[in-house]
């Protein structure tokens, strides 16, 4: 922000806090709220503050990387060995990253109706493996 401040009397001085900031340039702010805070002193030691909250958010959803075929649905196809009604089934790792937070990503695996993963043995039929 370009502030500028002026008394009747004279101004001693201007403080900014933090003060890697001043009232003059432009500044990178990271995600989240920055608090900037400018006071003017002037000689008679009178004083006046302005603070100025600036809010920064991350619109851009995480994006995974790894999934097969790279589709939000993908269907994986698995013949059960003879004697058994399972059979392994084999996606890769999955993982997501953000433009702001690069891999450090909370991601879950939803899974209906049991916590299959990677490598798991699954049931004849159709199993959803959502990831989120």
């Amino acid at each position: 922000p370009n502030l500028t401040a002026w008394d009747n009397v004279g101004l001693k001085g201007t403080y900014y806090n933090p003060s890697t900031y001043s009232s003059l340039g432009s500044f990178t702010f990271p995600v989240g709220i920055t608090v900037l805070t400018f006071t003017a002193q002037d000689i008679g030691l009178a004083t006046t503050t302005v603070t100025l909250h600036v809010v920064v958010t991350d619109n851009q959803a995480p994006v995974f990387t790894n999934c097969p075929a790279d589709l939000g649905n993908t269907v994986l196809y698995a013949n059960s060995t003879p004697d058994t009604s399972t059979a392994p089934v084999s996606w890769g790792q999955i993982t997501a990253t953000d433009n702001v937070y690069g891999t450090h990503v909370l991601m879950t695996l939803a899974t209906v109706p049991y916590g299959y993963t990677d490598g798991s043995l699954f049931p004849v039929g159709t199993t959803v493996v959502k990831y989120t």
